[in-house]
């Protein structure tokens, strides 16, 4: 079809919002759609009715606004509302028993409206205009807009020049439209709310020993811990998680390192502007907690064996002793006095071995870790 002839469709489905909803009956199930696109005009169409209608029920969810129909007289009677997903709009309507939560996971809303849920008698939400193809565009919809539209006995839309034209959305054709409303009116702008602030605060209290979250044991049997002895070798990020997962089932692990403090490469190969060193003390004293041991200053191969760890009655090895070296250069010159990888420089800066460094440094490299020890370097 031509432009002319998707434009001559248009106009001969464009209507009033009043006139629409005219076809709503009593006992129908209306569907507003997903957040930002709830019908307006066409919502305060259908609360101008509710005197005259009965057990009306309409479904939507994440309402920005106060849809009109919820401040209609004696709801419950008339309009009564179904959230897929509550707002704080709609959960105090729901409160008041205007209302009902449909508890379901997100993903499975096609599923619903294919396989299991009624129908929608009409389901009407807001569009972009139509392109020159004959195409709306859902704009901020949720993504199981299409089920609703395939499902749909009558389907009504209200055009708003607002609302922004999303390519990777649902389309919907004007050939698969009922009825047009137009109406234009400025989206919703949600308060500005500053979450890092919100995010500090919380992590701070993980911080705090007296308010940090400490997770309970699952133990998976009935007669309490473990008893069996397990040593897990390297105190660095996967023998702290093995550790961590071990205690959290009922055992109570022994983590033996090599440096004088566990950690690992969080510890001592990351420098503190990046991840500040407390941070993971705080996670080390939650594995404290709940029962793990860490013997640190003890390289296993070296100051004790694992035969000798097995004598002193450890059943279980865990080892993680990491990769903490650094790539060498192969260049002449690449082994003199004085070069070293960066890995082995952050390591000696934040265990405090090399605290200055004299006359002129060059870095190789302009990698993240690279620009971590000119930043070590400068302090």
């Amino acid at each position: 079809m031509a432009f002319a002839d998707f434009q001559a469709l248009y106009k001969q489905k464009l209507t009033t919002a009043d006139e629409a909803v005219k076809v709503i009956k009593s006992g129908d199930w209306v569907d507003y759609g997903f957040c930002a696109i709830h019908p307006r005009v066409l919502d305060e169409a259908l609360a101008r009715r509710a005197p005259e209608l009965e057990d009306v029920k309409v479904r939507g969810g994440i309402s920005l606004w106060k849809p009109a129909i919820f401040d209609i007289e004696d709801p419950v009677h008339h309009i009564i509302f179904n959230s897929h997903h509550m707002s704080s709009v709609e959960r105090h309507h729901i409160a008041s028993g205007a209302g009902f939560h449909e508890p379901m996971r997100y993903s499975e809303l096609p599923r619903y409206y294919y396989d299991h849920i009624t129908p929608p008698d009409v389901a009407m939400f807001q569009v972009t205009p139509m392109d020159s193809h004959g195409y709306f565009s859902l704009a901020l919809n949720g993504s199981y807009a299409e089920a609703m539209i395939d499902k749909a006995k009558r389907v009504f839309v209200e055009v708003n020049e607002n609302q922004p034209r999303c390519l990777c959305g649902t389309q919907l054709h004007v050939s698969q439209v009922d009825a047009i409303v137009e109406y234009n009116h400025e989206l919703p702008v949600l308060p500005p709310v500053a979450i890092d602030e919100v995010k500090r605060f919380i992590a701070q209290q993980d911080l705090n020993a007296e308010t940090r979250f400490v997770p309970e044991k699952v133990i998976p049997k009935v007669d309490g811990e473990f008893s069996e002895k397990i040593a897990v070798i390297g105190g660095g990020p996967a023998g702290l998680s093995c550790a961590y997962y071990l205690a959290e089932k009922g055992y109570r692990p022994t983590v033996f390192e090599r440096e004088a403090r566990p950690g690992g490469m969080l510890m001592n190969g990351i420098p503190s502007f990046r991840l500040e060193k407390d941070v993971v003390e705080a996670e080390i004293d939650i594995l404290r907690e709940l029962g793990v041991e860490f013997r640190c200053g003890v390289e296993v191969g070296k100051d004790v064996t694992i035969a000798q760890l097995r004598e002193q009655g450890y059943q279980g090895f865990y080892v993680a002793v990491g990769l903490q070296s650094g790539g060498k250069l192969n260049i002449p010159g690449g082994d003199a006095d004085g070069v070293m990888a960066g890995i082995d420089f952050m390591r000696q800066v934040n265990l405090h071995e090399k605290k200055t460094l004299s006359g002129k440094v060059v870095v190789i490299g302009g990698g993240r870790r690279d620009v971590s020890a000119i930043y070590n370097r400068q302090e």
